[in-house]
């Protein structure tokens, strides 16, 4: 028994007396299908209904939730016999059809039924009862005659091109030639009358589904019998269309998809010579690295050598002063044995003595000879120990020198001391020291100059001021000793 047999079948069940919904099936809720089984809580179901069921663990019955025993599952065969014998009616009964019989003999039937819904095969795609055929007069929309009469209405029956539903024209129908309808204008004393299609009073009506290419047309009992029983073929036309509208949005969105894909790719591109750039400029920066690591190891070598030559030449600028210190000291010192020792700013001498600042000044150092000793004059100002405030006392010293190794020691020559009096008569003031060869003083001295010698009542400090013996806040001492031949090489 095919599906569609027992579809319509369905539809027959429905419409017997003693139908209460035995003959369905709970899952599909359609008349069992061969083979039917049925489970141990006495629930049958179509094979393959309950085979999908079984596909589900733990598996339950659909109708009580009672757990399945694949092995408590048998065929209801005797049941299936049972809707075989069921007397049903034909499903077109209520267009006329007066058939009664067997599910079996359902299928046989339908074939001869002059009730079953037909499609005109003259090009206008109606779908009629069979026995309509001889009947129908084929008016299709796309026929000059027909557009021509539906261009004498003035209501707005197409739009788009397509046939507007529920159209009622405001035109006349009236028998044409050959019993064809014609339409006339309507006058303002007569009701509107509804298009025609075979002269019989119908009104023409067009499938609601015209917008997605379904073709019917007929009266209102015939279409209404069209939406009734091709549903199938409007899921197809609606399955049809939402597939064309996802092709065209599929197109569309390929292409947007295509739009970006190409923003993408310049992106990319981008992206890539960037990173080239970037990489390139690792690669500059490593060499940069590499570059100053190297200058910087440069830099640490020279500042090393900078300092050795800074040391170098911190000594250098040591021995060139010493040098000049010497060279100085070699232009400058008297040899003669004899020095003129002129000492300024007296005045201020004397203040820093009285304030004990300063208590003595000491002269230039000069030799008794070209390599003769090194000697020098020490003069107290205020005075010395007791006698100071009231005389200007002077010492002699002996200081070391590189040629003391050839001199002879102890120092035994006489020392002159003369303050001068700054006058053409020069009344000097002279004071003759002679040696004692065992004192210390006169002994060759270690590594700093002895200790002095001299007189601590050089002059009075009355008679230094009475005197002529400052002049311009200055004063002249004389000292000279007296030595001919200082050097152990002149000894006979």
């Amino acid at each position: 028994m095919s599906s569609l047999s027992l579809q319509m079948g369905e539809n027959n069940l429905k419409r017997a007396s003693f139908y209460d919904g035995l003959f369905n099936c709970p899952v599909c809720l359609k008349i069992f299908r061969s083979p039917i089984l049925q489970t141990k809580c006495g629930h049958r179901f179509c094979q393959c209904c309950l085979q999908n069921v079984l596909q589900i663990q733990p598996s339950r019955c659909p109708v009580d939730g009672e757990a399945l025993d694949t092995n408590k599952i048998f065929t209801d065969t005797a049941f299936q016999k049972q809707i075989e014998d069921v007397k049903i009616i034909c499903c077109y009964s209520s267009h006329g059809c007066s058939w009664e019989g067997t599910i079996q003999s359902l299928t046989e039937h339908r074939e001869d039924c002059e009730f079953v819904n037909v499609i005109c095969e003259k090009g206008c795609g109606s779908t009629l009862l069979k026995y309509q055929l001889e009947s129908h007069i084929c008016l299709d929309p796309s026929t000059p005659s027909l557009q021509q009469e539906l261009a004498l209405c003035n209501s707005a029956f197409m739009e788009n091109g397509e046939f507007v539903d529920d159209h009622d024209c405001t035109m006349e129908s009236r028998p044409g030639p050959e019993g064809e309808s014609s339409r006339t204008m309507p006058t303002s004393s007569e009701e509107p009358a509804s298009p025609s299609i075979s002269g019989d009073g119908a009104s023409l009506k067009f499938c609601k589904f015209i917008k997605l290419g379904c073709k019917f047309k007929g009266n209102r009992f015939e279409v209404d019998l069209h939406m009734d029983i091709a549903s199938e073929t409007h899921l197809d036309l609606v399955c049809k269309s939402i597939n064309e509208i996802k092709t065209e949005y599929i197109k569309k969105e390929n292409k947007v998809i295509a739009k970006h894909d190409n923003k993408i790719k310049l992106v990319q591109d981008y992206i890539c010579k960037q990173n080239v750039v970037i990489k390139d400029l690792h690669e500059t920066n490593r060499t940069l690295e590499t570059n100053s690591r190297n200058m910087q190891n440069q830099i640490k070598d020279l500042a090393s050598k900078t300092e050795m030559f800074m040391e170098e030449i911190t000594r250098l600028k040591v021995q060139a002063n010493q040098l000049q210190e010497e060279m100085n000291e070699s232009r400058d010192t008297n040899f003669t044995g004899s020095l003129l020792w002129k000492i300024k700013n007296f005045s201020k001498h004397m203040q820093n003595a009285v304030n004990k600042t300063e208590l003595s000044v000491y002269s230039p150092p000069f030799f008794t000879s070209r390599y003769g000793y090194k000697v020098r004059a020490q003069l107290f100002v205020n005075g010395l120990g007791s006698q100071t405030g009231e005389y200007m006392a002077i010492y002699f010293h002996i200081l070391p020198s590189e040629h003391d190794d050839i001199l002879r020691w102890p120092f035994n020559h006489k020392i002159t001391f003369s303050l001068l009096e700054q006058t053409p008569d020069q009344t000097n003031v002279t004071y003759t020291l002679v040696p004692t060869p065992n004192e210390d003083s006169y002994k060759r001295p270690s590594d700093k100059m002895s200790d002095g010698k001299g007189f601590n009542r050089f002059i009075s400090l009355d008679a230094l001021k009475k005197g002529k013996y400052i002049k311009n806040d200055s004063i002249f001492v004389k000292i000279r000793v007296h030595c001919k031949n200082t050097s152990r090489n002149h000894e006979s």
